[in-house]
C-alpha cells in the first residue's frame, strides 16, 4: 500500500491501483517521455538487443553500479522519487561544495517534511554509457538518516526523465535513450 494522494493532487485525477512486478515481469515496459506513453510489450524489435545493459534487485528495487564523484555507488532506480537521494553522505572536506548545497523541501511518503540539501555531482553510470552532472538530495545534518540495506540512493525523475526507458524487470535489462527534449517532472505532471 502507499499513500498516492500527492501524486493524485498534482494529476488531478484518481488513482484506483498501481502495476508490478508480479503483472509486468514478463514483459518490455518502455516509457517514453517525449510522448508522454507507457508501452507494455511482450517482444521488442531484435535491433534493440545490444542496446540493453544487465541491472539487479534489492527487494522490489531494480539497481545498478554507479559512480558518484567517482567512488562506487549502488543506485536503485525510483520512478517515484521526484529526485536524486544519497541516504548517507560522507561529508566533504571541500567547503565550497558544501557551502553551494541549496536547502530543499522533502515530503516523505509518509507525508513528513524535512529539510535536506540538494548538491550537484558527477554521476558515471559505466554499462549504460553515461557520464553527466546530476543533482543529489542528501541530509548534511544527520548522516544514515535515510539509510537504506543493500544500496546507497536512488535515481529518481531527476535522472530518468533524461532518458526513454525500456526495460524488462524479469530479464533484468534496461535501456536507456537520451531524450532529444527535456522538461522537469512537475511540469510533465501538469495538466
Amino acid at each position: 500500500m502507499s499513500d498516492l494522494s500527492f501524486l493524485e493532487k498534482s494529476l488531478n485525477r484518481k488513482i484506483h491501483a498501481l502495476i508490478g512486478l508480479e503483472i509486468l515481469n514478463d514483459y518490455y515496459v518502455t516509457i517514453d517521455y517525449d510522448f508522454k506513453t507507457i508501452a507494455i510489450e511482450k517482444e521488442l524489435d531484435e535491433k534493440m538487443n545490444g542496446d540493453f545493459s544487465k541491472f539487479q534487485y534489492i527487494g522490489h528495487l531494480p539497481v545498478m553500479a554507479c559512480k558518484v564523484n567517482g567512488v562506487r555507488k549502488i543506485l536503485g532506480l525510483d520512478t517515484g522519487s521526484a529526485g536524486n537521494y544519497f541516504f548517507e553522505y560522507d561529508q566533504t572536506s571541500d567547503e565550497n561544495l558544501v557551502a553551494s548545497a541549496l536547502p530543499i523541501l522533502v515530503i516523505g511518503t509518509d507525508n513528513t517534511e524535512d529539510i535536506k540539501y540538494q548538491l550537484p555531482m558527477q554521476l558515471e553510470v559505466p554499462d549504460c554509457d553515461i557520464d553527466l552532472t546530476s543533482t543529489f538530495i542528501v541530509d548534511l545534518r544527520d548522516a544514515g538518516y535515510f539509510q537504506q540495506a543493500g544500496f546507497d540512493g536512488l535515481l529518481g525523475q531527476d535522472f530518468l526523465q533524461q532518458y526513454n526507458v525500456v526495460i524488462h524487470p524479469g530479464k533484468q535489462k534496461i535501456c536507456l535513450m537520451k531524450r532529444a527534449e527535456q522538461m522537469s517532472f512537475v511540469s510533465s505532471l501538469m495538466p
